[in-house]
């Protein structure tokens, strides 16, 4: 299990558990080890396999590498996002050499499309620059054929990121936030 920095220490600490507020019955937590096998189910839903680039369901094996790699990992901060308290989804921060990290997030069911993405990349944001002071951008990337992200991450503050070297794949929509 990863240790918690003293910069992430919040009033919501229940043990080890951190809870970080986003709004009064949302907020998300530090991945931990119990959320294995739920993020293993939640990945081969049959919309995230629709969205994902591969298209295809993810081998148990390469789960279990993927999230232990994941976990103790010092470049990857990985939040379970819960109402209520009850998990509802994930939201991921890669970094990416020193200045720049990479942002991932779904919600799972019925919390899809109730406006909630927006503030949710809005606030763990600002926790990621608060935590990492040397990254001064935060990427997205979007498959073309998931419009709602897209316009979460727009609400959210993203701009549009003009890829002048064609580096991009043309599945992908760029967005980029950067530090205020």
């Amino acid at each position: 299990m990863r240790n918690i920095d003293p910069i992430w220490e919040s009033k919501y600490s229940k043990g080890h558990k951190q809870y970080y507020p986003i709004s009064l019955d949302l907020k998300i937590r530090n991945l931990e080890t119990k959320d294995k096998d739920l993020l293993y189910k939640w990945r081969n839903l049959e919309k995230f396999v629709l969205l994902s680039l591969t298209k295809k369901k993810v081998k148990k094996n390469e789960h279990e590498n993927w999230f232990n790699s994941t976990i103790c990992n010092k470049n990857i901060l990985a939040f379970i996002i819960e109402k209520s308290l009850i998990p509802i989804g994930k939201i991921q921060f890669k970094k990416i050499g020193k200045k720049k990290c990479l942002i991932g997030i779904y919600l799972i069911g019925k919390n899809i499309g109730l406006g909630m993405g927006p503030n949710l990349i809005r606030k763990s944001c600002k926790l990621v620059f608060k935590k990492w002071k040397s990254v001064t951008i935060i990427e997205a990337e979007i498959i073309n054929e998931n419009k709602r992200s897209f316009y979460a991450f727009k609400k959210a503050g993203f701009e549009n990121f003009e890829d002048k070297n064609k580096t991009t794949n043309d599945k992908i929509n760029k967005l980029v936030l950067y530090r205020d």
